[in-house]
């Protein structure tokens, strides 16, 4: 740079030489040779000019060199900030882990420490970084391991749902075919006529024994669906009937912390103990006086006879009694199939309640008698086993009525006996 200073100072002073011998007036060959002299320094003037030229692309590419280094050198020093800043939230959020789905069933530290004491014996315990990675692998596992049961309840709940959806599907053709059904009968029913409309009673029927509920609904659907001349009822209260069940559970009780049962007088007392409901059946001679006898309380629709079911808790067995005209009428059931009187005879629970001896059933408490025949309509096949009466003939006799009663419907087959029973006594 000090050459093209120089230089340009000696074209300045030639400069100025040609102007003031151009103001003398010189000749031109004087004016031609001062001008040769400024040659040498604009040649040394493009010299330097050239080299400062060389000199500045030199030192630009340079800089692009040094600003290119540079922002590499800014790009990773941003990555390796962000990676650790990445690094730093990972590593905190592991420290810090807390599970959404807490559950107390995923608890691995015993089984990581037994995990690691099995695959290593004897060696010093696991830092714990590693004792933290054993623990959330089988933690990992345990979780996988339940994501597998949870997709497998829930496609099992799935499939749950589709049978419950086809049976849903099932059940509403089926009501609508009931329903077209109903809608057909209708005109049949108005032909036939309305049967005698039953009289739930649901609070006592809920109460009823088992075997006295059986008897009440055959001879309730009897009456309204086979038209039979009869009409059930049920008498006794709830109060009476929550009464005794609660005494019954009081016995119960006190018999278990006595350690058994009392006396055979105990006993014998016990099995004429009757429930407080009982059902009853009136039998009437048709159906048109059994509607009128429910319609119109009065002497004119009086029954033919009535039978009166009640149950012996403790025997298990149910008895009955007739009334007819307000007077009882034993008889008439004793003659209603042959060779069953209702004296208890044969019923092994009746003897070990009552004793050792001779036992035949009978008390003014308890009128009703276990018939055979009761036993049968309240559930309780018994009717094989009667004792065979004295004779062949009487024998074939009684099992020809009991194979026949038998294959008939046993309500029919009642009321059939006790209409015969009525009208022959």
């Amino acid at each position: 740079m000090e050459a093209a200073r120089e230089a340009v100072e000696e074209l300045k002073g030639i400069a100025n030489r040609l102007v003031e011998l151009r103001k003398a007036g010189r000749e031109p060959a004087v004016l031609q040779g001062a001008a040769n002299a400024g040659v040498p320094s604009l040649l040394r003037l493009c010299g330097a000019v050239r080299a400062a030229v060389l000199e500045a692309d030199a030192s630009r590419e340079r800089v692009q060199q040094a600003k290119a280094q540079m922002e590499r050198g800014v790009m990773a020093l941003h990555s390796h900030a962000y990676e650790r800043r990445f690094y730093e939230k990972e590593i905190a959020a592991c420290y810090g882990f807390r599970s959404a789905f807490p559950d107390d069933q995923i608890c691995v530290e015993p089984e990581a420490a037994a995990a690691a004491a099995a695959a290593a014996p004897g060696a010093p315990p696991p830092d714990p970084h590693a004792r933290m990675l054993a623990r959330l692998t089988l933690e990992l596992e345990a979780r996988k391991a339940l994501s597998g049961a949870l997709a497998a309840a829930r496609a099992a709940r799935e499939a749950e749902a589709a049978a419950a959806a086809a049976l849903r599907a099932r059940l509403e053709a089926v009501a609508a075919s009931l329903r077209a059904v109903g809608a057909a009968r209708q005109p049949l029913a108005k032909v036939l006529g309305a049967r005698v409309p039953l009289e739930p009673r649901p609070r006592l029927a809920a109460g009823l024994p088992l075997p006295l509920w059986v008897i009440y609904s055959q001879l309730a659907a009897g009456r309204d669906a086979l038209g039979l001349p009869i009409a059930a009822r049920i008498e006794g209260t709830q109060a009476a009937a929550e009464a005794a069940e609660a005494e019954a559970e009081a016995e119960a009780a006190a018999a278990r912390q006595g350690g058994g049962r009392g006396g055979s007088a105990a006993g014998a007392d016990a099995i004429y103990r009757v429930h407080p409901l009982s059902t009853v059946v009136s039998l009437f001679s048709s159906s048109q006086q059994q509607q009128q006898q429910q319609e119109e309380e009065g002497e004119q629709g009086a029954p033919l006879l009535e039978v009166h079911f009640c149950y012996y808790p403790a025997a298990g067995l149910v008895g009955a009694r007739c009334v007819r005209g307000g007077a009882e009428a034993g008889a008439l059931l004793s003659a209603l199939f042959p060779g069953d009187t209702g004296d208890g005879e044969g019923f092994e629970l009746l003897a070990q309640l009552a004793g050792p001896g001779p036992y035949a059933f009978g008390s003014a408490a308890a009128p009703a008698r276990p018939y055979r025949w009761a036993q049968d309509l309240g559930g309780a096949e018994l009717l094989p086993s009667l004792p065979p009466p004295a004779g062949e003939a009487a024998r074939l006799g009684a099992l020809e009525a009991l194979a026949a009663r038998q294959r008939q419907q046993r309500v029919q087959a009642l009321v059939q006996r006790l209409q015969q029973v009525a009208a022959g006594g």
